[in-house]
């Protein structure tokens, strides 16, 4: 479910901001062992592995951080979306974790306005 709330929104939240230039990023990423190739365009694919999922995911934060529009406080929503996902994802939650996921949240709710201001989603 978290997957599909990242493609249905945030992935297509960045595509809207930075454009074209998101695909060109994405494939020219460095080939390596521990991150997943896009030989194609990313904003284009229907059907995705579990792998290619989660390369997207753990590459999109520094794939956009150097597009020319893009806001810092637009990254840290993103970047703090990210994070929740990638937390609630854990098996067992401690008070630790719930508060770190808590914080997460909150860091977004306090960005999310940029998201907006982007032109990047309509309340």
């Amino acid at each position: 479910m978290l997957h599909k709330f990242f493609f249905d929104y945030i992935l297509k939240w960045c595509k809207v901001v930075v454009g074209d230039e998101l695909d060109k990023r994405f494939k020219a990423q460095h080939k390596c062992i521990v991150a997943c190739h896009f030989t194609g365009e990313v904003s284009h694919i229907n059907q995705m592995t579990r792998w290619e999922h989660h390369g997207i995911q753990r590459t999109l934060v520094t794939i956009i951080a150097t597009a020319p529009n893009i806001e810092a406080s637009f990254l840290h929503a993103i970047q703090s979306m990210i994070n929740f996902i990638y937390q609630a994802q854990s098996p067992v939650h401690i008070k630790s974790s719930i508060e770190k996921m808590e914080h997460a949240l909150q860091e977004f709710h306090d960005h999310k306005y940029m998201v907006v201001d982007a032109g990047a989603c309509k309340t």
